[in-house]
């Protein structure tokens, strides 16, 4: 039996006394307690310090190496020790461990490691058993990385799915990296693992509870698009539902005052009706503007203008019904102020809203006054009455929407409490700010407007005709052949007979077919057709038209009660040259038809 072998096997140590005899008569005693010591365990280095010792004679040297033996013989037990220590570990370990070689073959494999890939722990593991083991679609991934870490030196860190008999499907995570030797060669991969099943399920569990909840979102968002759409129909059916009667009371009142313009009780009579359906028509517009306040589509369209313009139109138009409570209404304008950059629409609109509500709430014989002026580079309206005043507890919430200061059961001012909301918005808009002010009570209130200044005024031209030009405009439509096309009798008859007065020679039918019959067989200048009517709308009738040879290049006009932007882009993409939201203003409505009408012919 060699010698290492009987070292390992627990004989007696290895002395001078046994090994100096054979090992001096041939010189080879360091090279024999080298190899002894190797075969033993020994680490490489302890084994090479016997290079150095030569038996030169029985005496020194001998002893000098039975005491190299004896530490040397420490160093193999302290080795053997720590490696049965280290085995007991691993075999103890929850985590698993495996050493797999560069030609990929496995070196060793701790318990828990064939347990986690399901073998037995006495197991002979192979790479292509392991590779087996791993989830078909995590097989590629894992072979990936085990070669990235031979061939790149790069770290394992990934997770794979494995099938075990009596559990499942589990997760393992696998972490490792390559060993060197002394020469910086890459020859083992050391690799970890550690069931994480539980927290894989976890994570798959919040991922599909959050794939749940972005799920619910989109369904709720979607809902609310739909529901919000829905809104927006409905509201444009409303507004068409809404002004169509209101056109034709407005219509026959004009036609009654055109008619009847000596008859004193005439006279008395027309104003009341348009200021009752001109107060109807305000607040179903205002309606329409706070619906596009909630939804951020109420727009502002601004240009250099000067406010005293709009206030005056405001002021005009809410003159009669100041008049009917016996309300004095005085403007004072300063000289040269209010050049804003604004909507001139939208401002009017501004101060109709607040004098509207300063009429509403100032008993007869009181007084408003509207005030223009410069502050620095802001300009200042304010609107001033001498009413009722506003409670202090309320004056916090006058801008809110739906608040009125009276209880709803005995209030006597009407109106939808929107007015200042939007008055509130449209400011806003402009970049301007909006304020109320009473000492309570009978006591009246303010409300002031501030706008910044335009930066630049190119001069003073006016950016509204008054109502005076308005009506110089006017002209008639002597020798214009019109057709009238709406399903609604009252709103067909009213704009025949408006235009009929005005000198046009009118056809008037109820559908789109019916029209489609006229256009064919008569020759017309200007066509006023209805949006919404049954079994085919005004889009499809304009298209046809446009597709006669005699329809190219007539003037096509929209009056419908759909008054939304959207609306008025549609007209226009169908094929109108001009979109009218009923009711009509016919004070503009029959000169823009002349100047039209004019146009076309050239």
């Amino acid at each position: 039996m060699p010698v290492a072998q009987g070292a390992a096997a627990g004989r007696r140590p290895l002395s001078s006394r046994r090994l100096a005899p054979r090992a001096r008569a041939r010189g080879e005693v360091p090279t024999a307690c080298k190899n002894a010591m190797a075969a033993a365990g020994c680490s490489k280095s302890s084994a090479n310090l016997m290079t150095s010792i030569h038996d030169d004679g029985p005496g020194s040297r001998a002893v000098e190496l039975q005491s190299t033996l004896r530490r040397m013989q420490l160093d193999c037990d302290s080795l053997a020790r720590r490696k049965d220590q280290l085995e007991l570990v691993l075999a103890a370990s929850r985590t698993g461990f495996c050493c797999l070689s560069a030609e990929q073959s496995v070196l060793s494999a701790n318990s828990q490691f064939k347990a986690e890939f399901g073998w037995p722990p006495d197991a002979q593991l192979s790479w292509h058993e392991l590779k087996e083991r791993v989830h078909p679609e995590d097989r590629s991934r894992f072979a990936d990385a085990i070669h990235a870490a031979f061939a790149e030196r790069a770290e394992v860190d990934l997770t794979v799915r494995t099938e075990l008999p009596n559990k499942g499907l589990q997760w393992v995570a696998l972490r490792g990296r390559t060993l060197s030797d002394g020469n910086g060669a890459h020859t083992d991969l050391v690799l970890t693992s550690r069931n994480v099943s539980a927290e894989s399920r976890a994570a798959a569990g919040k991922q599909r509870e959050r794939g749940t909840l972005l799920e619910q979102e989109r369904r709720l968002r979607e809902a609310a698009e739909a529901a919000n759409h829905a809104k927006d129909e409905f509201l444009s059916v409303i507004s068409h539902e809404l002004r169509s009667p209101l056109n034709a009371i407005l219509g026959w009142n004009r036609i009654l005052a055109l008619k009847r313009r000596e008859d004193p009780d005439v006279a008395s009579i027309t104003p009341r009706i348009e200021h009752s359906a001109k107060s109807q028509l305000k607040m179903v517009n205002d309606l329409l503007d706070l619906g596009r306040v909630t939804t951020g589509k109420l727009k502002i369209e601004p240009r250099q203008i000067q406010l005293a313009n709009a206030a005056s139109i405001a002021l005009d138009l809410a003159r009669p019904a100041a008049a009917a409570k016996g309300i004095e209404v005085v403007a004072e304008f300063a000289a040269g102020a209010g050049h804003v950059r604004a909507d001139p629409d939208r401002l009017q609109q501004v101060v109709a809203n607040l004098l509207s509500n300063a009429i509403r709430f100032t008993p007869a014989s009181g007084r408003i006054t509207v005030s223009l002026r410069d502050v620095d580079a802001l300009t200042e309206l304010s609107v001033k009455d001498t009413g009722e005043g506003i409670a202090p507890e309320l004056l916090p919430h006058v801008f809110d929407r739906f608040r009125q200061g009276e209880d709803s059961r005995t209030r006597h001012s009407g109106g939808l409490g929107l007015g200042l909301t939007l008055v509130r918005e449209i400011v806003s808009l402009h970049g301007g700010s909006v304020h109320a002010n009473s000492d309570g009570p009978g006591t009246g209130a303010v409300f002031v407007i501030r706008l910044p200044l335009a930066q630049t005024w190119p001069g003073a031209a006016e950016d509204h005709p008054d109502r005076a030009a308005r009506e110089s405009a006017r002209q008639s439509l002597g020798g214009l052949s019109i057709l009238v096309v709406d399903d609604e009798m009252d709103a067909r008859t009213v704009v025949a007979e408006t235009l009929r007065l005005e000198g046009a020679r009118v056809t008037v039918t109820d559908s789109a077919g019916s029209a489609l019959q006229h256009l064919k067989e008569a020759q017309f200048d200007v066509m006023v057709t209805d949006i919404g009517m049954p079994d085919e709308d005004g889009y499809s009738l304009v298209r046809k038209l446009r597709a006669l040879q005699t329809g190219r290049h007539m003037l096509a006009i929209a009056v419908t009660g759909y008054a939304s932007k959207r609306d008025v882009a549609a007209a226009m993409d169908a094929g109108f040259d001009l979109h009218v939201p009923k009711p009509v203003d016919f004070d503009t409505f029959v000169p823009m038809v002349r100047r039209l009408a004019a146009l076309h012919r050239q």
